[in-house]
């Protein structure tokens, strides 16, 4: 579970949470990959995103 900070954040700081929660820059890019999230946007303050593979869960 990523709790996204109230300014927002970008998909290389959500790379950057999952590879510090112990996954590997692979896996966390194919379960960001798998998420849906745009590389391009910046995530909306206060969303909580769930790493699990599962888009829009």
């Amino acid at each position: 579970m990523f709790e996204v900070p109230s300014s927002g954040a970008t998909v290389p700081q959500l790379m950057a949470h999952a590879t510090a929660m112990g996954m590997t820059q692979r896996e966390a890019e194919t379960l960001i990959y798998l998420e849906g999230l745009n590389p391009q946007v910046t995530i909306e303050g206060g969303t909580t995103i769930c790493l699990d593979g599962r888009p829009d869960s």
